[in-house]
């Protein structure tokens, strides 16, 4: 194990902004799903193919998965990182280089959340209104 020092990194702008846009995106979809789950037809499609076209049905309560996984995905990665000391980094930290290393790992794992994020309310949105 390595014996990383543990440092609080301050926020800057992009994080707040990457943040800000997160969260955004987050209650978009749960807005959208809370909006459209009374309109919805009992069978919606659950599963696309590479080219985009439905290859699984399912009830329409399975929409709550999207903002569920949002959710679980915006609060697991906040958390993780708390912890840049943990990350695996593909160089030596070294006391010269740790907090620009460290800054640079939570601002991966922050884009990383916000594009999983964006991808989930592609999904949903394609669930919801189709093609």
């Amino acid at each position: 194990m390595h014996n990383r020092p543990n440092l609080k990194i301050k926020r800057d702008w992009l994080d707040y902004l990457i943040e800000i846009c997160s969260i955004l995106i987050l209650f978009s979809i749960i807005i959208v799903v809370l909006v459209n789950y009374s309109t919805l037809q009992n069978i919606i499609p659950t599963h696309y193919n590479l080219s985009g076209a439905v290859d699984s049905y399912g009830s329409k309560n399975l929409i709550w998965i999207y903002p569920l996984v949002a959710i679980l995905v915006y609060v697991g990665l906040s958390i993780v990182i708390k912890y840049p000391y943990k990350f695996n980094y593909p160089i030596t930290i070294t006391n010269l280089n740790v907090k620009r290393v460290y800054k640079l790992g939570i601002i991966v794992i922050r884009l990383i959340k916000f594009l999983f994020l964006v991808l989930l309310f592609y999904f949903s949105l394609k669930t919801i209104y189709g093609t």
